[in-house]
């Protein structure tokens, strides 16, 4: 599976809407399919590998990592900072596009770009 940025980011902003996260990702995501969990499972722990969510447990009895999310980290909130805006988002997506498969870190380089350009 490949990993996808704009999932990434959408799991981040999803998140953060929460009121309070500290749940499970069926919890979090309802009524989704098993691949859907299963894409969803690997990119929160991607996220958690690049220290932008804190994991609990995972519970076990599903086909998938049912992770439970304590937290964004105070990384996690960075990154939202340079991916929430929508205007600044569909100008850097085409950057990291053409980047191919690129670590998480160069989204905010490439966005205080987009940003000063702006």
């Amino acid at each position: 599976m490949k990993r996808d940025i704009n999932l990434m980011r959408q799991i981040m902003l999803d998140l953060e809407a929460l009121p309070c996260i500290h749940t499970n990702i069926s919890e979090i995501w309802l009524d989704r399919n098993l691949d859907d969990y299963q894409t969803i499972a690997l990119h929160v722990k991607l996220l958690a590998d690049s220290n932008y969510l804190e994991l609990g447990n995972c519970l076990l009895g599903y086909d998938f990592e049912n992770w439970y999310i304590n937290r964004i980290t105070n990384d996690g909130y960075t990154f939202l900072e340079y991916v929430r805006n929508d205007t600044i988002w569909n100008t850097l997506r085409p950057k990291l596009t053409a980047l191919g498969s690129i670590a998480l870190r160069i989204v905010e380089p490439l966005a205080t770009d987009v940003i000063r350009a702006l």
